[in-house]
């Protein structure tokens, strides 16, 4: 028997206040922020997306382990619409899960999580407290 993919895409809100609540949502932590940068287009699991932030903040940063970031689309950016979920099962049993970025994901999450994370610095503080 071979692999089955099933995706599944959270639900990004229509309306405007639906919207701006899961914009804040996203970025109101750092390592949301960060999980939502380190992913792409294509599908990545926690270590992936780990690797993608390595990427962008270098080497001598510490990072969480890798669930963290697959926590974040669990229970965070997959159910407000920013990552679509991917799942590959062999005989009916999942083997790996993954998530990468929809189209929400990428036009509004990106840019608002870039924006946030130089905004925190620049102003030297953290999302979660300047969002209280």
């Amino acid at each position: 028997m071979g692999a089955e993919k099933i995706y599944e895409e959270g639900s990004f809100p229509t309306d405007l206040e639906g919207r701006m609540g899961a914009v804040t949502n996203a970025v109101n932590s750092e390592l949301k922020i960060l999980t939502l940068l380190g992913m792409g287009d294509v599908f990545v699991n926690g270590r992936g997306i780990r690797r993608g932030i390595r990427e962008i903040a270098g080497r001598g940063v510490y990072l969480p382990d890798p669930r963290a970031f697959s926590d974040y689309c669990l229970s965070s950016l997959h159910p407000m619409g920013f990552a679509e979920k991917e799942e590959i099962s062999t005989e009916g049993k999942v083997s790996i899960s993954g998530y990468f970025l929809t189209e929400a994901g990428r036009d509004y999450g990106l840019p608002i999580s870039a924006f946030s994370l130089v905004w925190g610095v620049d102003n030297e503080i953290s999302m979660h407290r300047a969002l209280e």
